[in-house]
């Protein structure tokens, strides 16, 4: 028979959730007692009468709190267990299927555990060593051994002011018991915000609105500590967008041009008026570029792109896309004129349909002086990729353009 300690002098502390402090007892309750006492006696009929077909098994017979740590929130726990037909001298414990730690066979277990405020409920798992297949697992209710928890009371904003571009400003207000951090972190309208020292001023600059709501709504939580956290949400204020901000036109000037490579350098000039940032965004061939300072130029160097005869140039507001001018400009050529390398005809063959709406090609070309033993290409403007001078184009899976009848090939020498 497993040995089981004396429980009846041992002083034991238990939780007493609904007073939410630990106290001191006896174990003096005789059906608990007995229940113990029935368990070993039939675990040892079971050991003496078995055959040699019995299988390995693990019981739980209980789980109690030894103590609670108010200042830390740690708890110790001891658990009981019998053991039946043990393959091992050990018995491992996970918590919350993480292993915990090991102890020798058929003594009781004493384990500090941390306050996980993720979990209401603590799953425990006595398995024996190297035996997964004997195990038990249960489940007890954690004890909040905090004597009071932290909370946000309320929160609550106030001098909302509209700008004239549809956002707003305003002060936040808010109240905290018991925090368990001096930091704070701040969330509006699920967008991030940052962090903030505790009790300090809380102003917040053109906030957006959120789209297909009335409300926005604020979350201020202790950094480190979710369960510690509150969200508020609150009537939008009628902010009208009342700017006119536009950017009036686009110049573009080639200032420099290289016959080596093709490079060429632009200055791009354009006005605006009423702006609503301190940068512009540029967009190059509906592809954003960069955001320089607003201050009505912009220089910029550019490659030459085979696939383009017109370079789109769009100019927004920063972080406004109603705000914005588009034009074109043709591209510079910058390699020199005598330069004899020439692609003479381009020829797609064995086109082949697939049942999926898109189809299959060879492509038939010719280059007379390459200058180079490599060509790219391009299907209906998208890059397929490098290829060997000479090298068989066959190409796979060709997704027809929308609203045309007609598909185009590039190649270059590159």
């Amino acid at each position: 028979m497993y040995h089981i300690s004396n429980l009846e002098n041992r002083q034991r502390i238990f939780f007493d959730g609904s007073q939410n402090k630990t106290k001191k007892m006896k174990i003096n309750n005789p059906l608990f007692r007995f229940m113990l006492i029935t368990l070993c006696w039939f675990t040892a009929i079971q050991q003496s009468f078995g055959n040699n077909n019995s299988i390995c098994e693990i019981e739980i017979v209980a789980v109690e709190i030894l103590e609670c740590n108010e200042e830390t929130g740690t708890y110790i726990i001891e658990g009981f267990y019998i053991p039946t037909d043990p393959t091992s001298d050990f018995v491992d414990v996970f918590i919350n299927d993480e292993y915990n730690s090991t102890h020798d066979i058929g003594d009781n277990f004493i384990i500090e555990l941390d306050y996980d405020p993720q979990y209401e409920y603590i799953t425990l798992a006595v398995c024996m060593t190297n035996d997964p297949n004997c195990c038990f697992t249960t489940e007890f209710l954690q004890p909040n051994c905090a004597t009071t928890a932290c909370e946000v009371l309320y929160i609550e904003p106030v001098d909302i002011i509209c700008n004239t571009n549809g956002t707003y400003n305003m002060f936040i207000l808010y109240e905290i018991d018991n925090p368990t951090n001096e930091l704070i972190e701040l969330w509006i309208n699920n967008q991030y915000t940052g962090i903030f020292e505790l009790g300090g001023d809380l102003y917040m600059q053109n906030i957006t609105p959120r789209t297909n709501s009335n409300e926005d709504i604020i979350t201020i939580c202790i950094q480190g500590d979710e369960s510690c956290c509150l969200s508020f949400e609150y009537p939008q204020p009628e902010c009208e967008d009342t700017t006119m901000c536009s950017i009036e036109y686009i110049e573009v000037e080639t200032i420099d041009c290289n016959p080596d490579n093709g490079d060429y350098l632009l200055e791009i000039y354009y006005d605006y008026v009423d702006p609503t940032n301190d940068y512009v965004d540029l967009f190059i061939n509906d592809v954003y570029h960069s955001s320089p300072p607003l201050d009505g130029v912009i220089s910029l160097e550019l490659e030459y792109d085979h696939q383009f005869e017109f370079i789109t140039i769009q100019i927004c507001m920063g972080n406004n896309p109603d705000c914005c001018f588009t034009t074109e400009f043709l591209q510079p050529n910058c390699q020199e004129e005598n330069e004899e390398c020439e692609v003479l005809f381009i020829e797609p063959v064995d086109i082949v349909c697939n049942d999926d709406g898109t189809y299959n090609m060879f492509i038939l070309y010719d280059i007379e002086n390459p200058t180079l033993d490599l060509i790219h290409l391009w299907v209906n403007n998208e890059f397929v990729g490098g290829y060997e001078l000479g090298e068989d184009l066959y190409i796979e899976n060709v997704t027809p353009r929308e609203n045309t009848d007609f598909d185009i090939i590039t190649i270059c020498v590159e």
